[in-house]
């Protein structure tokens, strides 16, 4: 498996959108919980004979400015797209997601600012073998 990390750049996104339009109970679990080593272990318990984990990063080169990131994730992302849609037609709302999703964006944009650009998202990589 792969999970996205709570203190990488995605866990970063997921929870700037949780912030503007929650999406789980009080107290439920974050889908990032699954990019901590140790939550994850105790979730395969003895069910594993043998559980790896490792920390890697996605690379994403992007040729485009943040606004650019905002408006491909905006119309492609569905984590993005499902929370501007929970958010509904309050002008207000929506501008104040627009403001940090650029600010995130222009953030985490590594390269110079005329690019080409990039983007880096850590991930635990999860290597499992299932008992007998």
């Amino acid at each position: 498996m792969a999970n996205w990390t709570a203190g990488g750049a995605m866990g970063r996104l997921f929870a700037l959108l949780e912030r503007h339009a929650p999406t789980r109970a009080q107290g439920a679990p974050a889908p990032t919980d699954w990019g901590d080593p140790d939550h994850v272990r105790s979730l395969f318990g003895a069910r594993v004979t043998r559980l790896e984990t490792r920390r890697r990063t996605a690379r994403l080169d992007f040729a485009g400015s943040p606004a650019e990131w905002c408006a491909l994730y905006r119309a492609c992302f569905a984590p993005v797209v499902e929370t501007y849609e929970r958010l509904g037609p309050d002008p207000k709302l929506l501008a104040a997601l627009d403001d940090d999703l650029l600010r995130f964006a222009a953030g985490e944009y590594l390269g110079p600012l005329g690019g080409p650009g990039r983007y880096e998202f850590e991930y635990l990589l999860v290597l499992a073998e299932p008992a007998a």
